[in-house]
């Protein structure tokens, strides 16, 4: 997906990778503990365009990848994203930051 303004001027290229999709393949899944497929976006990544990509202008924006594991019932467990270290928007090797998330569930 590509946003950006009506004259063609574009800030960034966002790109989804779905499990058991034709990049992800039938045994890429993010879902634990029973690992299927469900149709959950196991991974996001967006590619800025800063002005050193168009020759011209200050702008800096990062690029930005995460990735999800998911539950059974679909809420998200971990999310997790590669923090960039600035140079070109690259992150820095094993620079990232792991957000978790818990839910209880009851049956009456």
């Amino acid at each position: 997906m590509a946003e950006g303004t009506t004259a063609g001027v574009y800030s960034h290229l966002r790109y989804d990778f779905w499990d058991g999709g034709p990049l992800m393949g039938p045994s890429g899944v993010c879902q634990a503990p029973d690992a299927v497929v469900d149709n959950n976006d196991c991974e996001t990544s967006v590619s800025a365009f800063n002005s050193a990509d168009i020759g011209s202008g200050s702008v800096v924006t990062p690029d930005a990848t995460t990735s999800f594991t998911y539950s059974d019932e679909g809420e998200v467990l971990d999310r997790h994203q590669l923090l960039p270290a600035g140079v070109n928007g690259i992150p820095a090797a094993g620079a990232a930051l792991d957000t978790t998330y818990g839910d209880r569930k009851s049956v009456v």
